[in-house]
C-alpha cells in the first residue's frame, strides 16, 4: 500500500509545486471572518467538531496557533508586486481555506471569546490566488492534502466519507467536459485520493465505483452512507466492504435491493450476499450457454454465444429454467471462474438439452402435409398455431413459409 501512496504524493509534491510557482503570493494577517471552509469541488473532508474543540484548547492553553492556513482565491491574479494586507483584504472573492480548516474553525470561536487578542482575530495565511479551472481545483485539493501528509497531521476519515467526497468531486469536475476528456479527470481523481486518504488500490476502486453511481441508486447509496431517511435502528457504516460486490450488475436489481436496505427489510450484509448469488447466477448461465454451444452451436442463422439469455431460454426452456440455475448457484460460488462446471452439472444439462433439440423438430414434414393443414383447417386455428410457431422459431422462417401461400389472414 505504501509503495502506491508514496508514487501519488510525489506525483501531487510536483502539481503542488508547479501550482505554488504560479499562483503563491506569500503571507498575509487578514480577519479571520473572510475566510471560509472549501467549496465541495475542492473539499476532501468534513468538519470534525471534536477536533475543532481540541485545537481550541490547544491554541487557548498555549498561546501559539497555526501559521499555516493556506487559502485559496478564485481570481484573476492582479495584485501586482509586494500587495499588503490591506491590499489582500480588499479581495472580494472567497477566502477558501485549502489546509488548515479546522484551524480556522477553532480560531473563530476564540476570536468570538477573546475579540481583542489579534493571534485569533487576525491569524497568519498563506495566500493563493489563480482563476477557478480544472487544474487549479486539482492543485488547490493537492495542497491540502499534502499539507497534511507533510506535517503528520492526517486524521482517519471513514471510508463512507470519503464516498460522498469522491462522489460530490466527480459530479463538479465531470459536469463540463466532453465525453473524451472525463477519463484523464477521473483518473487524476483517483491518483490524488490515494496520498489524501492512504488507501490501496482495491479499496479505492470499490470507492470510485460506489461515488460514481447516479440517479436513483446513488440517492440509496447517500441514505445508507449518511443516515437520512433511515430507519430509526440504522447505524451509518464506517466501511464500505458490503458494497464491494455490485460491480457491473445490473442497476434495477440494486434498485430494487437498495430499496429493502432503506426500509430494514434486509441488512447490507444481506445485500452483499444476494450481490454475490446474482454474480454466481450469471456465471451458471455461461456455463449453460457454453455446454449448449458444444451441443447446438447455432439455431437457425443464429449463434447459440451471440443470443441473449431470453431468446435462448425460449428455444431450449428445459435447459435455462430458473429452478435449474438456483441449483447450482452454490456451485458457482465455491468454484473459480477458470475451473468451468461441474460434471454432474453437465450430464444433467445433456438431457435437458436433448428433450430441448428434440422439441424444434418441425411440426409438418412436407410441404404436401402443410398444405393440407392450411385448408383443411379454420382460419383463427392456423393463426393460433402460427403465432405459436413464431414464438418457437424465428419469425421470418414463419413469413418465409406463409409467403408460398395466398392467405387472407
Amino acid at each position: 500500500m505504501l509503495c502506491f501512496v508514496e508514487i501519488a504524493t510525489k506525483e501531487m509534491t510536483k502539481l503542488v509545486e508547479e501550482w505554488k510557482q504560479k499562483a503563491y503570493k506569500g503571507t498575509f494577517h487578514i480577519p479571520i471572518i473572510k475566510l471560509c471552509k472549501p467549496k465541495e469541488d475542492i473539499a476532501t473532508r468534513s468538519i470534525d467538531t471534536d477536533h475543532v474543540k481540541k485545537l481550541y484548547d490547544s491554541f487557548k492553553d498555549y498561546g501559539s496557533v497555526n501559521e499555516d492556513i493556506m487559502v485559496w482565491c478564485r481570481i484573476e491574479d492582479d495584485l501586482g508586486e509586494n500587495p499588503t494586507d490591506e491590499d489582500v483584504e480588499s479581495i472580494k472573492a472567497d477566502f477558501e481555506v485549502i489546509a488548515g480548516a479546522h484551524s480556522m474553525e477553532a480560531l473563530k470561536l476564540l476570536a468570538n471569546d477573546y475579540p481583542r487578542n489579534k493571534l485569533y482575530t487576525r491569524p497568519k495565511i498563506h495566500l493563493y490566488v489563480d482563476i477557478d479551472s480544472l487544474q487549479s481545483r486539482a492543485a488547490a485539493r493537492a495542497t491540502g492534502g499534502l499539507d497534511n501528509i507533510i506535517r503528520g497531521l492526517y486524521r482517519e476519515v471513514s471510508k463512507a466519507e470519503i464516498v460522498l467526497q469522491i462522489h460530490r468531486l466527480l459530479q463538479h469536475e465531470l459536469k463540463d467536459l466532453q465525453q473524451s476528456e472525463k477519463p484523464a479527470a477521473i483518473r487524476q481523481i483517483k491518483k490524488n485520493a490515494l496520498a489524501y486518504y492512504a488507501l490501496n488500490r482495491n479499496t479505492l476502486g470499490t470507492i470510485m465505483v460506489l461515488a460514481g453511481k447516479h440517479g436513483e441508486l446513488w440517492e440509496l447509496i447517500e441514505r445508507c452512507l449518511t443516515g437520512r431517511d433511515m430507519p430509526p435502528s440504522w447505524k451509518i457504516p464506517k466501511t464500505i466492504n458490503k458494497f464491494n460486490q455490485m460491480g457491473s450488475l445490473d442497476p434495477e436489481l440494486l434498485i430494487g435491493w437498495m430499496r429493502q436496505v432503506c426500509s430494514g427489510a434486509i441488512t447490507l450484509a444481506d445485500f452483499q450476499g444476494k450481490c454475490l448469488a446474482e454474480k454466481a447466477r450469471r456465471k451458471v448461465r455461461n456455463w449453460i450457454r457454453e455446454i449448449i454451444a458444444v451441443k447446438c452451436q447455432r439455431v437457425g442463422d443464429q449463434e447459440i454465444e451471440e443470443m441473449e439469455w431470453e431468446e435462448l431460454c425460449a428455444y431450449f426452456p428445459h435447459s435455462t429454467q430458473e429452478s435449474f440455475v438456483d441449483t447450482w448457484v452454490g456451485a458457482a460460488q465455491a468454484r473459480s471462474g477458470a475451473s468451468g462446471p461441474p460434471d454432474t452439472m453437465k450430464e444433467t444439462l445433456a438431457s435437458w438439452i436433448k428433450i430441448d433439440l428434440e422439441s424444434q423438430e418441425p411440426v409438418c414434414t412436407s410441404i404436401q402435409n402443410f398444405h393440407t393443414f392450411i385448408f383443411t383447417s379454420s382460419k383463427i386455428f392456423f393463426l393460433n398455431v402460427m403465432i405459436l410457431l413464431s414464438c418457437r422459431f424465428h419469425c421470418h422462417k414463419v413469413r418465409l413459409i406463409l409467403s408460398g401461400f395466398a392467405l387472407d389472414l
